[in-house]
């Protein structure tokens, strides 16, 4: 079964188009860091962690939010969660990049959530509508962006020492 197209293309399709190109040619840009199958992991687990979450919140059994124009999973849905993966890498990126440690992990945590809430607020504007809330406030999200967003260096804690654990045996 195909993926249904959007019932209408608006902004919200538009900005989705705009933000996946920006956000590959960063992701095109950075220097590399990772080995590519460590960045093929956490692109997947970021893709993989808010789709779980967002079917779980935003569900027919709970219903608490609509992602783009509708409550059906359309195309441009797909692409929103791709739209994760960027953000979750250049998270990581800078995470490892800064080497991070102690308390500062959990500072570097609540500033990459209240970034992540800051961009939520901006697709809530009237103009721009990737989430419609029906029984959702924008604060219940940064304490799910704590706790993603722990998971995701948890799990790249993970890859690394498997990864290394790995590449010295072989």
């Amino acid at each position: 079964m195909l993926i249904p197209l959007p019932t209408k293309f608006d902004q919200n399709e538009l900005l989705v188009i705009g933000f996946l190109i920006i956000l590959i040619l960063l992701l095109w840009l950075l220097p590399k860091r990772f080995p590519t199958s460590v960045t093929i992991l956490i692109l997947s687990f970021s893709i993989g962690i808010s789709r779980i979450v967002d079917h779980s919140l935003a569900g027919p059994q709970i219903d608490f939010y609509d992602v783009m124009d509708t409550g059906d999973y359309e195309l441009f849905d797909f692409f929103c969660y791709i739209l994760y993966a960027p953000f979750a890498y250049v998270f990581v990126y800078l995470y490892d990049k800064w080497n991070i440690r102690g308390m500062y992990i959990l500072l570097y945590i609540t500033a990459c959530s209240f970034v992540g809430i800051v961009f939520e607020w901006f697709t809530t504007t009237p103009y721009i509508h990737f989430f419609i809330y029906k029984q959702w406030s924008i604060l219940y999200s940064f304490p799910i962006y704590l706790f993603i967003q722990s998971c995701t260096l948890l799990f790249y804690h993970v890859l690394k020492r498997i990864y290394y654990k790995t590449a010295t045996i072989s």
